[in-house]
């Protein structure tokens, strides 16, 4: 009898501590009110009237959901004579936790540059619906583009797409354990350019992405497939800003637009077997305390 008694007293600490973890998972979001993507949306200030939808601006923070990732927090600034941000088309869609936000239009030109420098600012951020999809982590990011071209031969004729972020939202700095950059540049080049792609994530380590260099990158290719960087588990929100850079000697050089694709995953089995293994050592613990 003693020794069911003991069992009982195990399996109720463990019930204890396996209640705890579900309500941690469990938890809302901080905006769980984000409504789902409802397209065509631009990025001109915040007019949820209009068709398309503004995103930029209060209230704050205005923003959709699409396959359990929420974009909040739009903001758009330029340089130059890059186009308004009513002019920039912004349209969400994914599947199976993975959702991807395009920004300008895939099958004509929004950015063209045929003298000096322009630059286009988006920022935003997106969070996963643990509400929706307990345990799971932002694990990869995708950056890619449609359109650049680059006529020109000279050092200043370029077309870039820079993404940088920090993960766990918030700000961070390039020495920062948190940032992280992923970027496409096509380069002076006869007629088409020469393309270039790097990406890196400093993991926790203070600088890591400091000594980053501009070269080819196997996982990039143009068009649909884009520039993939994995992440590790354990990332749940993650402040991105977007530069698109277009310069010019005196050619034309073009972007129709680009995408920023967020997947979501869950962690492998064995982590939950170690978690599982930590909650029993948790509630022998417990029982050896009580019976102490």
């Amino acid at each position: 009898m003693k020794a069911c008694v003991v069992s009982q007293r195990a399996i109720t600490a463990l019930r204890g501590a396996g209640l705890a973890l579900v309500l941690l998972m469990l938890s809302p979001t901080a905006w769980a009110g984000i409504t789902a993507c409802s397209n065509p949306y631009n990025l001109g200030a915040y007019n949820s009237g209009a068709n398309p939808k503004g995103l930029p601006g209060d209230p704050s923070p205005f923003g959709c959901e699409e396959d359990d990732n929420q974009f909040i927090n739009f903001s758009y600034a330029t340089t130059g004579s890059a186009p308004a941000g009513t002019a920039v088309a912004a349209n969400f869609s994914g599947a199976a936790d993975t959702a991807t936000a395009t920004f300008g239009n895939p099958t004509g030109v929004v950015w063209s540059d045929s003298s000096g420098t322009m630059s286009s600012t988006i920022a935003f951020t997106d969070q996963v619906d643990t509400a929706a999809v307990p345990g799971f982590d932002i694990t990869k990011l995708v950056l890619g583009e449609t359109g650049a071209t680059n006529s020109g031969f000279l050092s200043s004729d370029y077309v870039e797409v820079e993404m940088t972020f920090c993960t766990g939202g918030g700000s961070c700095t390039r020495a920062s354990g948190n940032f992280g950059e992923i970027a496409y540049l096509l380069y002076e080049g006869s007629g088409t350019g020469v393309e270039y792609s790097y990406a890196c994530y400093n993991n926790g380590v203070s600088d890591h992405c400091a000594a980053l260099t501009v070269g080819s990158h196997t996982g990039m290719s143009t068009g649909s497939g884009g520039l993939t960087l994995n992440l590790p588990y354990g990332i749940t929100d993650i402040a991105i800003t977007d530069v698109v850079s277009l310069g010019s000697g005196g050619a034309t050089n073009t972007l129709d637009s680009f995408f920023n694709t967020i997947d979501l995953s869950t962690p492998e089995p064995s982590t939950f077997v170690l978690l599982a293994t930590a909650l029993a050592g948790l509630g022998l613990i417990r029982l050896r305390g009580r019976r102490a």
